[in-house]
């Protein structure tokens, strides 16, 4: 993978098109080592209450939707910051060496690029199957 150094630019200074053509470059090529194919942490574990703390009722992760699959452990709500639409509740499954798995394009008010928040679980992460883990 190719390097595209980008000098800075000041406010109202001019950038030329040139300096795009490195950017979008550089993204190109970052995509193609990534692909589509990711994870989208919000954050590796919920830290406000502590990682071994039971009551995590007033956690919120924020998420900006990225992946198909939401995988999380504990009760929650996956909600709609601005909201409008309905929350949804999520829970464990009953066999506790189990973690939840939510999928994301069932919420009928969540789209791509849309952000989102979970309250109350432990931990939750975006994932597409077939992606990193």
């Amino acid at each position: 993978m190719s390097f595209y150094p980008v000098l800075p630019v000041e406010s109202a200074q001019s950038m030329s098109i040139v300096t795009f053509n490195n950017l979008k470059a550089a993204i190109d090529d970052i995509y193609l080592v990534i692909g589509t194919v990711a994870v989208n942490n919000s954050a590796p574990g919920n830290y406000e209450y502590g990682p071994n703390e039971d009551d995590n009722t007033g956690s919120i992760i924020t998420f900006i939707h990225t992946c198909r699959y939401l995988q999380y452990e504990g009760n929650g709500v996956i909600s709609d910051p601005s909201g409008v639409g309905n929350d949804v509740s999520i829970s464990d499954p009953d066999n506790t060496d189990e973690v939840g798995e939510y999928d994301l394009d069932s919420v009928e008010w969540l789209g791509y690029g849309m952000q989102y928040r979970v309250s109350g679980v432990n931990w939750c992460f975006e994932y597409d199957k077939g992606g990193i883990l």
